[in-house]
């Protein structure tokens, strides 16, 4: 009867053995590509973030010049408007000139 059992048991963990043997095989064979495979993700992933840095970088290039542009814009409009009208619209346009130079001045 014991001897039943021993063989039962040594039966089992030899079959489970090969199960796991399996498994760890099946598990190297893998190993490889998935190693290439998360090689490429992270390339990939490299390369949009550098574009990403990119497209950040001509936007605020962009942005900078827009607001050049439009300075010179308003500069440009407020002489012209200056010198059309009356001494006092020239004081008011004086005074909000400051308040000008600060909303272009932020980032």
């Amino acid at each position: 009867s014991e001897l039943i059992i021993t063989v039962s048991i040594i039966t089992f963990i030899r079959k489970f053995n090969k199960k796991i043997c399996r498994i760890n095989q099946k598990i190297s064979d893998i190993t490889p590509k998935l190693k290439t495979q998360l090689q490429q993700i992270k390339l990939r992933v490299i390369k949009t973030s550098q574009k990403v840095s990119s497209i950040t970088e001509k936007v605020l290039k962009v942005e900078h010049f827009l607001k050049k542009f439009l300075a010179n814009e308003f500069v440009v409009g407020a002489l012209f408007f200056l010198l059309k009208s009356n001494g006092k619209a020239m004081l008011t346009i004086i005074s909000l000139l400051p308040s000008l130079k600060k909303i272009l001045n932020k980032k």
